[in-house]
Protein backbone atom coordinates (compact mmCIF):
# COMPACT_ATOMS: atom_id res chain seq x y z
CA UNK A 1 0.00 0.00 0.00
CA UNK A 2 2.85 2.35 0.86
CA UNK A 3 3.97 2.15 -3.01
CA UNK A 4 1.20 2.71 -4.58
CA UNK A 5 0.17 6.02 -2.03
CA UNK A 6 3.81 7.70 -3.25
CA UNK A 7 3.76 6.22 -6.75
CA UNK A 8 4.13 9.31 -8.57
CA UNK A 9 6.95 9.96 -6.41
CA UNK A 10 8.59 6.47 -6.16
CA UNK A 11 8.84 6.81 -9.68
CA UNK A 12 9.37 9.75 -10.34
CA UNK A 13 13.21 8.51 -9.18
CA UNK A 14 16.42 7.53 -11.43
CA UNK A 15 16.69 3.90 -12.44
CA UNK A 16 13.14 3.42 -10.27
CA UNK A 17 11.46 0.51 -12.29
CA UNK A 18 8.74 -0.16 -9.83
CA UNK A 19 8.07 -2.01 -6.64
CA UNK A 20 10.73 -5.10 -5.97
CA UNK A 21 9.39 -7.24 -2.79
CA UNK A 22 12.08 -10.10 -1.71
CA UNK A 23 11.25 -12.93 0.66
CA UNK A 24 14.32 -14.68 2.13
CA UNK A 25 13.60 -18.42 4.29
CA UNK A 26 17.28 -19.04 5.50
CA UNK A 27 17.86 -22.31 7.59
CA UNK A 28 20.39 -22.04 9.99
CA UNK A 29 20.82 -25.41 12.11
CA UNK A 30 23.03 -23.25 15.11
CA UNK A 31 20.86 -20.19 15.38
CA UNK A 32 17.53 -21.33 14.04
CA UNK A 33 15.35 -20.41 10.67
CA UNK A 34 14.63 -17.34 10.08
CA UNK A 35 12.64 -15.17 7.35
CA UNK A 36 13.62 -11.77 5.70
CA UNK A 37 11.16 -9.39 3.73
CA UNK A 38 12.34 -6.20 2.11
CA UNK A 39 10.73 -4.36 0.39
CA UNK A 40 11.55 -0.63 -1.61
CA UNK A 41 8.21 1.21 -1.11
CA UNK A 42 8.19 4.39 0.53
CA UNK A 43 8.96 3.46 3.82
CA UNK A 44 8.04 5.02 7.63
CA UNK A 45 8.58 7.99 9.27
CA UNK A 46 8.29 8.57 13.21
CA UNK A 47 4.68 8.21 13.11
CA UNK A 48 3.88 5.59 10.59
CA UNK A 49 6.99 3.20 12.30
CA UNK A 50 5.12 3.43 15.47
CA UNK A 51 1.47 2.51 13.90
CA UNK A 52 3.57 -0.23 12.48
CA UNK A 53 4.64 -2.03 15.71
CA UNK A 54 1.77 -1.02 18.50
CA UNK A 55 -1.60 -2.71 18.33
CA UNK A 56 -4.86 -1.09 17.12
CA UNK A 57 -3.41 1.71 15.49
CA UNK A 58 -5.10 2.21 12.50
CA UNK A 59 -4.03 4.30 9.66
CA UNK A 60 -5.46 7.67 8.76
CA UNK A 61 -6.35 6.25 5.22
CA UNK A 62 -8.35 3.10 5.62
CA UNK A 63 -9.73 2.99 1.76
CA UNK A 64 -6.79 1.34 0.78
CA UNK A 65 -5.35 -2.29 2.15
CA UNK A 66 -4.18 -0.97 5.25
CA UNK A 67 -7.47 -0.87 7.24
CA UNK A 68 -7.13 -1.99 11.04
CA UNK A 69 -3.66 -2.15 12.17
CA UNK A 70 -3.41 -5.67 12.81
CA UNK A 71 -1.40 -7.23 9.48
CA UNK A 72 1.84 -6.74 10.55
CA UNK A 73 1.71 -7.70 13.80
CA UNK A 74 -0.78 -10.66 13.43
CA UNK A 75 1.77 -12.01 10.83
CA UNK A 76 4.96 -11.63 12.45
CA UNK A 77 3.78 -13.03 15.72
CA UNK A 78 2.12 -15.84 14.05
CA UNK A 79 4.95 -16.52 12.20
CA UNK A 80 7.70 -16.16 15.35
CA UNK A 81 8.13 -15.18 18.64
CA UNK A 82 10.75 -12.68 17.95
CA UNK A 83 10.34 -10.49 15.15
CA UNK A 84 12.39 -6.75 13.96
CA UNK A 85 11.30 -3.95 11.62
CA UNK A 86 13.83 -1.10 9.99
CA UNK A 87 12.57 0.98 7.94
CA UNK A 88 13.24 4.14 6.61
CA UNK A 89 11.33 7.12 4.59
CA UNK A 90 12.28 8.47 1.03
CA UNK A 91 13.97 12.15 1.68
CA UNK A 92 13.98 11.28 5.62
CA UNK A 93 17.31 11.04 7.23
CA UNK A 94 15.90 9.20 10.03
CA UNK A 95 16.21 4.90 10.16
CA UNK A 96 14.25 3.48 12.76
CA UNK A 97 14.67 -0.08 14.24
CA UNK A 98 13.03 -1.88 16.52
CA UNK A 99 12.86 -5.68 17.43
CA UNK A 100 10.05 -7.46 19.54
CA UNK A 101 10.51 -10.14 21.53
CA UNK A 102 6.74 -11.50 22.40
CA UNK A 103 8.13 -14.38 24.80
CA UNK A 104 9.96 -11.37 27.39
CA UNK A 105 6.54 -9.02 26.49
CA UNK A 106 4.34 -11.28 28.48
CA UNK A 107 7.37 -12.72 31.15
CA UNK A 108 8.00 -9.30 32.49
CA UNK A 109 5.13 -7.46 31.46
CA UNK A 110 6.56 -4.81 29.06
CA UNK A 111 4.63 -1.90 28.10
CA UNK A 112 7.36 0.11 26.65
CA UNK A 113 9.03 -0.72 22.84
CA UNK A 114 12.40 0.59 22.19
CA UNK A 115 13.46 1.55 19.23
CA UNK A 116 16.95 2.68 17.33
CA UNK A 117 17.39 5.70 15.94
CA UNK A 118 20.35 5.92 13.16
CA UNK A 119 21.06 8.88 10.25
CA UNK A 120 21.06 7.96 6.87
CA UNK A 121 21.12 8.96 3.19
CA UNK A 122 17.75 11.27 2.33
CA UNK A 123 17.61 8.63 -0.89
CA UNK A 124 17.52 5.29 0.84
CA UNK A 125 13.23 4.06 1.01
CA UNK A 126 12.66 0.63 2.30
CA UNK A 127 11.50 -1.39 4.93
CA UNK A 128 12.93 -5.10 6.31
CA UNK A 129 11.10 -7.19 8.28
CA UNK A 130 12.76 -10.65 10.19
CA UNK A 131 11.13 -12.93 11.80
CA UNK A 132 13.13 -15.46 14.31
CA UNK A 133 12.00 -18.62 16.45
CA UNK A 134 9.67 -19.65 13.86
CA UNK A 135 6.87 -21.57 15.48
CA UNK A 136 6.40 -23.99 11.89
CA UNK A 137 9.86 -24.43 9.67
CA UNK A 138 9.06 -23.65 5.27
CA UNK A 139 11.24 -26.67 4.15
CA UNK A 140 11.09 -29.32 1.46
CA UNK A 141 10.29 -29.19 -2.05
CA UNK A 142 5.93 -29.28 -1.81
CA UNK A 143 5.66 -27.43 1.47
CA UNK A 144 7.99 -24.35 -0.43
CA UNK A 145 6.41 -25.08 -4.10
CA UNK A 146 2.88 -24.54 -2.69
CA UNK A 147 3.73 -21.03 -0.65
CA UNK A 148 5.13 -19.58 -4.05
CA UNK A 149 1.55 -20.67 -5.68
CA UNK A 150 -0.38 -19.08 -2.67
CA UNK A 151 1.82 -15.98 -2.72
CA UNK A 152 1.63 -15.50 -6.80
CA UNK A 153 -1.96 -16.32 -6.23
CA UNK A 154 -2.88 -13.57 -3.44
CA UNK A 155 -0.73 -11.14 -5.87
CA UNK A 156 -2.17 -11.59 -9.20
CA UNK A 157 -2.99 -8.14 -9.59
CA UNK A 158 -0.15 -6.68 -8.39
CA UNK A 159 2.26 -9.43 -10.52
CA UNK A 160 0.39 -8.67 -13.12
CA UNK A 161 0.42 -4.70 -13.30
CA UNK A 162 4.42 -5.53 -14.07
CA UNK A 163 5.22 -2.79 -11.05
CA UNK A 164 5.30 -5.46 -8.45
CA UNK A 165 8.18 -7.76 -8.81
CA UNK A 166 8.00 -10.67 -5.89
CA UNK A 167 10.81 -12.94 -4.90
CA UNK A 168 10.67 -15.79 -3.09
CA UNK A 169 14.75 -16.94 -2.34
CA UNK A 170 15.61 -15.53 -5.33
CA UNK A 171 13.08 -17.16 -7.56
CA UNK A 172 10.59 -14.65 -9.58
CA UNK A 173 6.83 -15.80 -8.27
CA UNK A 174 4.44 -15.68 -11.60
CA UNK A 175 0.53 -16.16 -11.73
CA UNK A 176 -0.25 -19.01 -13.93
CA UNK A 177 -3.75 -17.56 -16.08
CA UNK A 178 -6.10 -20.38 -17.13
CA UNK A 179 -7.14 -21.36 -20.49
CA UNK A 180 -10.25 -19.78 -21.79
CA UNK A 181 -12.50 -22.21 -23.18
CA UNK A 182 -12.57 -21.22 -27.66
CA UNK A 183 -15.47 -22.61 -29.34
CA UNK A 184 -15.70 -22.55 -33.20
CA UNK A 185 -19.36 -21.67 -33.86
CA UNK A 186 -19.77 -21.07 -37.92
CA UNK A 187 -16.42 -19.98 -39.04
CA UNK A 188 -16.66 -17.93 -35.62
CA UNK A 189 -13.96 -18.04 -32.97
CA UNK A 190 -16.41 -17.40 -29.79
CA UNK A 191 -14.40 -17.57 -26.38
CA UNK A 192 -16.23 -18.08 -23.59
CA UNK A 193 -15.61 -15.35 -20.78
CA UNK A 194 -17.81 -12.48 -20.12
CA UNK A 195 -17.86 -9.10 -18.32
CA UNK A 196 -20.23 -8.90 -15.37
CA UNK A 197 -21.34 -6.06 -12.93
CA UNK A 198 -24.04 -5.73 -10.42
CA UNK A 199 -25.11 -4.47 -6.82
CA UNK A 200 -26.25 -6.03 -3.55
CA UNK A 201 -27.92 -3.63 -1.67
CA UNK A 202 -27.81 -4.76 2.48
CA UNK A 203 -28.93 -2.57 5.03
CA UNK A 204 -28.87 0.31 3.22
CA UNK A 205 -25.56 0.20 1.68
CA UNK A 206 -24.66 -1.18 -2.02
CA UNK A 207 -22.16 -3.56 -2.34
CA UNK A 208 -20.30 -3.45 -5.71
CA UNK A 209 -19.07 -6.75 -7.34
CA UNK A 210 -17.43 -6.46 -10.95
CA UNK A 211 -15.38 -9.11 -12.96
CA UNK A 212 -15.41 -11.97 -15.22
CA UNK A 213 -17.30 -15.19 -15.26
CA UNK A 214 -15.39 -17.94 -17.84
CA UNK A 215 -14.83 -21.91 -18.95
CA UNK A 216 -11.73 -23.55 -18.94
CA UNK A 217 -10.56 -26.53 -20.86
CA UNK A 218 -8.88 -28.54 -19.63
CA UNK A 219 -10.83 -28.77 -16.30
CA UNK A 220 -9.25 -28.98 -12.91
CA UNK A 221 -10.54 -29.40 -9.87
CA UNK A 222 -8.00 -27.59 -7.80
CA UNK A 223 -7.86 -24.19 -9.86
CA UNK A 224 -11.96 -23.68 -11.33
CA UNK A 225 -14.15 -21.93 -9.13
CA UNK A 226 -14.42 -17.94 -8.33
CA UNK A 227 -11.74 -15.65 -7.07
CA UNK A 228 -12.74 -13.00 -4.49
CA UNK A 229 -10.61 -9.95 -4.44
CA UNK A 230 -10.72 -7.05 -2.45
CA UNK A 231 -8.24 -3.77 -3.34
CA UNK A 232 -6.27 -6.03 -5.60
CA UNK A 233 -5.40 -8.67 -2.70
CA UNK A 234 -7.36 -11.87 -2.66
CA UNK A 235 -9.47 -12.48 0.00
CA UNK A 236 -11.03 -16.00 -0.76
CA UNK A 237 -9.54 -17.95 -3.62
CA UNK A 238 -6.53 -19.73 -4.70
CA UNK A 239 -5.51 -23.02 -5.16
CA UNK A 240 -7.86 -25.62 -3.91
CA UNK A 241 -9.21 -22.92 -2.10
CA UNK A 242 -11.54 -20.69 -5.19
CA UNK A 243 -15.36 -20.03 -4.03
CA UNK A 244 -17.48 -23.15 -5.53
CA UNK A 245 -20.91 -22.65 -3.36
CA UNK A 246 -23.03 -25.67 -4.14
CA UNK A 247 -26.17 -23.27 -5.48
CA UNK A 248 -23.65 -22.20 -9.04
CA UNK A 249 -21.54 -25.15 -9.10
CA UNK A 250 -23.53 -27.92 -8.56
CA UNK A 251 -21.60 -31.65 -7.04
CA UNK A 252 -17.96 -31.78 -6.52
CA UNK A 253 -18.17 -34.31 -9.32
CA UNK A 254 -19.79 -32.38 -11.99
CA UNK A 255 -18.23 -30.68 -15.04
CA UNK A 256 -19.10 -27.35 -13.98
CA UNK A 257 -16.96 -27.88 -10.76
CA UNK A 258 -14.40 -28.38 -13.05
CA UNK A 259 -14.63 -25.78 -15.51
CA UNK A 260 -16.72 -22.75 -14.37
CA UNK A 261 -13.76 -19.85 -12.78
CA UNK A 262 -13.85 -16.40 -12.84
CA UNK A 263 -12.63 -13.43 -10.63
CA UNK A 264 -15.09 -11.34 -8.76
CA UNK A 265 -13.93 -7.67 -6.86
CA UNK A 266 -15.67 -6.45 -4.24
CA UNK A 267 -13.49 -3.27 -2.93
CA UNK A 268 -16.49 -2.31 -0.58
CA UNK A 269 -17.89 -5.41 0.74
CA UNK A 270 -17.07 -6.16 4.76
CA UNK A 271 -14.01 -8.36 5.90
CA UNK A 272 -13.00 -10.24 9.26
CA UNK A 273 -10.20 -8.60 10.71
CA UNK A 274 -7.84 -11.22 9.81
CA UNK A 275 -9.10 -10.55 6.40
CA UNK A 276 -9.10 -14.03 5.43
CA UNK A 277 -13.04 -14.41 4.83
CA UNK A 278 -15.81 -11.48 4.18
CA UNK A 279 -17.73 -10.89 7.05
CA UNK A 280 -21.45 -12.39 5.68
CA UNK A 281 -21.91 -15.78 7.35
CA UNK A 282 -25.02 -14.55 9.77
CA UNK A 283 -26.16 -11.48 7.94
CA UNK A 284 -27.96 -13.21 5.12
CA UNK A 285 -25.33 -11.07 3.15
CA UNK A 286 -23.64 -14.39 1.30
CA UNK A 287 -27.26 -15.70 0.47
CA UNK A 288 -27.69 -12.38 -1.74
CA UNK A 289 -24.61 -12.27 -3.33
CA UNK A 290 -24.99 -16.23 -4.28
CA UNK A 291 -28.71 -15.09 -5.49
CA UNK A 292 -27.64 -12.13 -7.63
CA UNK A 293 -24.76 -14.17 -9.06
CA UNK A 294 -26.92 -16.94 -10.21
CA UNK A 295 -28.47 -14.65 -13.32
CA UNK A 296 -24.85 -14.43 -14.75
CA UNK A 297 -23.76 -18.27 -14.30
CA UNK A 298 -26.76 -20.19 -15.32
CA UNK A 299 -25.91 -19.93 -18.99
CA UNK A 300 -21.97 -20.75 -18.48
CA UNK A 301 -23.34 -23.76 -16.18
CA UNK A 302 -25.51 -25.42 -19.01
CA UNK A 303 -22.67 -24.63 -21.40
CA UNK A 304 -19.86 -26.09 -18.87
CA UNK A 305 -21.85 -29.25 -18.61
CA UNK A 306 -22.52 -30.10 -22.15
CA UNK A 307 -19.01 -29.59 -23.71
CA UNK A 308 -17.62 -32.62 -24.66
CA UNK A 309 -14.23 -32.65 -26.23
CA UNK A 310 -10.71 -34.31 -26.58
CA UNK A 311 -8.83 -32.50 -24.12
CA UNK A 312 -5.65 -32.57 -26.67
CA UNK A 313 -2.39 -31.62 -25.27
CA UNK A 314 0.40 -30.10 -27.27
CA UNK A 315 4.22 -30.79 -26.65
CA UNK A 316 5.05 -26.62 -25.98
CA UNK A 317 2.07 -26.67 -23.84
CA UNK A 318 3.16 -29.66 -21.81
CA UNK A 319 6.88 -28.26 -21.22
CA UNK A 320 6.07 -25.06 -20.62
CA UNK A 321 3.51 -26.62 -17.78
CA UNK A 322 6.50 -29.23 -16.55
CA UNK A 323 8.95 -26.28 -16.50
CA UNK A 324 6.81 -23.70 -14.50
CA UNK A 325 5.90 -26.65 -11.70
CA UNK A 326 9.36 -27.71 -11.46
CA UNK A 327 10.86 -24.64 -11.27
CA UNK A 328 7.78 -23.19 -8.69
CA UNK A 329 8.27 -25.93 -6.72
CA UNK A 330 11.89 -25.27 -5.91
CA UNK A 331 13.39 -28.65 -7.24
CA UNK A 332 15.08 -27.27 -10.11
CA UNK A 333 16.44 -23.75 -10.36
CA UNK A 334 17.17 -22.12 -14.18
CA UNK A 335 15.31 -25.45 -15.94
CA UNK A 336 15.45 -25.45 -19.46
CA UNK A 337 13.88 -28.24 -22.18
CA UNK A 338 15.06 -28.20 -25.37
CA UNK A 339 12.45 -29.81 -27.74
CA UNK A 340 13.99 -31.82 -30.62
CA UNK A 341 12.44 -32.28 -33.28
CA UNK A 342 13.54 -35.29 -36.57
CA UNK A 343 13.43 -33.74 -40.08
CA UNK A 344 10.70 -35.76 -42.37
CA UNK A 345 13.38 -36.12 -45.03
CA UNK A 346 16.65 -36.35 -42.62
CA UNK A 347 18.96 -39.09 -43.00
CA UNK A 348 18.50 -42.17 -40.13
CA UNK A 349 20.89 -42.26 -37.17
CA UNK A 350 23.19 -45.73 -38.55
CA UNK A 351 23.17 -46.94 -34.77
CA UNK A 352 19.24 -46.20 -34.62
CA UNK A 353 18.97 -47.87 -37.97
CA UNK A 354 21.27 -51.11 -37.25
CA UNK A 355 19.03 -51.56 -33.51
CA UNK A 356 15.78 -51.65 -35.53
CA UNK A 357 17.13 -54.01 -38.07
CA UNK A 358 18.50 -56.01 -35.52
CA UNK A 359 14.98 -56.02 -34.05
CA UNK A 360 13.67 -57.11 -37.12
CA UNK A 361 15.65 -59.95 -37.49
CA UNK A 362 14.90 -61.35 -33.81
CA UNK A 363 10.92 -61.10 -34.70
CA UNK A 364 11.96 -62.92 -37.94
CA UNK A 365 13.85 -65.70 -35.71
CA UNK A 366 11.12 -65.96 -33.42
CA UNK A 367 7.90 -66.16 -35.67
CA UNK A 368 10.18 -69.27 -37.39
CA UNK A 369 10.64 -71.10 -33.87
CA UNK A 370 7.02 -70.72 -33.59
CA UNK A 371 6.50 -72.66 -36.69
CA UNK A 372 8.55 -75.30 -36.38
CA UNK A 373 7.47 -75.81 -32.60
CA UNK A 374 3.86 -76.24 -34.31
CA UNK A 375 4.78 -78.49 -36.52
CA UNK A 376 6.58 -80.56 -33.95
CA UNK A 377 3.23 -80.22 -31.97
CA UNK A 378 1.27 -81.71 -35.10
CA UNK A 379 3.94 -84.85 -35.62
CA UNK A 380 3.33 -88.81 -34.90
CA UNK A 381 6.35 -88.18 -32.15
CA UNK A 382 5.50 -88.75 -28.78
CA UNK A 383 4.18 -85.71 -27.10
CA UNK A 384 5.95 -84.37 -23.36
CA UNK A 385 3.62 -82.34 -21.27
CA UNK A 386 4.16 -78.47 -21.51
CA UNK A 387 4.03 -76.08 -18.33
CA UNK A 388 1.32 -73.89 -18.84
CA UNK A 389 3.09 -71.22 -16.66
CA UNK A 390 6.35 -71.27 -18.82
CA UNK A 391 7.04 -68.20 -21.30
CA UNK A 392 8.25 -68.21 -24.68
CA UNK A 393 12.04 -66.12 -23.78
CA UNK A 394 11.46 -62.92 -24.99
CA UNK A 395 12.93 -61.12 -28.20
CA UNK A 396 15.67 -59.32 -26.34
CA UNK A 397 16.87 -63.29 -24.71
CA UNK A 398 16.91 -64.98 -27.94
CA UNK A 399 20.71 -64.36 -28.77
CA UNK A 400 21.76 -65.88 -25.88
CA UNK A 401 19.76 -68.69 -26.69
CA UNK A 402 21.18 -71.63 -29.00
CA UNK A 403 18.52 -72.49 -32.10
CA UNK A 404 18.77 -76.27 -30.01
CA UNK A 405 18.17 -75.20 -27.18
CA UNK A 406 15.13 -73.09 -28.06
CA UNK A 407 13.63 -76.34 -30.50
CA UNK A 408 14.48 -78.77 -27.24
CA UNK A 409 12.51 -76.24 -24.99
CA UNK A 410 9.15 -75.80 -27.44
CA UNK A 411 8.96 -79.74 -28.53
CA UNK A 412 9.71 -81.10 -25.20
CA UNK A 413 12.44 -82.80 -26.02
CA UNK A 414 14.09 -83.89 -29.72
CA UNK A 415 11.52 -85.17 -32.56
CA UNK A 416 13.68 -86.82 -34.54
CA UNK A 417 11.99 -84.81 -38.02
CA UNK A 418 14.61 -81.90 -37.20
CA UNK A 419 18.50 -82.49 -36.79
CA UNK A 420 20.75 -80.41 -34.63
CA UNK A 421 22.04 -77.52 -36.03
CA UNK A 422 25.45 -77.53 -37.33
Amino acid sequence: QSFFDHKNELMSQKYAKGLRITIDYIEDKDMGDSIEIYDDAYGMEWSDFQRAVVLDRPPQKTTGRNEFGMGLKTAACWFGSVWSVESTQLGSRNKYYTEINIDDLGKYKTEEIDVREDLVSAKEHYTKIVIKKLNKRIVGPRTVGKVKELLSSIYREDIRSGLVKIFYNGTLLQFKEAPVFVENINGQNKAWKKEIEFTVNHEGKDLHVSGFIAIRIPGSVKDAGFTLIRRGRVIVGGSEKNYRPVELFGDANSYAWQRLYGELHMDNWPVTQAKDNFDWHNSGLEEAFIEALQNFTQDYRRKAESIRVREKIHTKDLVHLATQDLSGSGLVQNLQIEIVEEEPNQPQNPAKKAIQEKLTDLQQENSSQESVSAACRGSSAPKSPRNPRRLPPSPARLPAISRRRARIRRCGKRCGRHPPPK
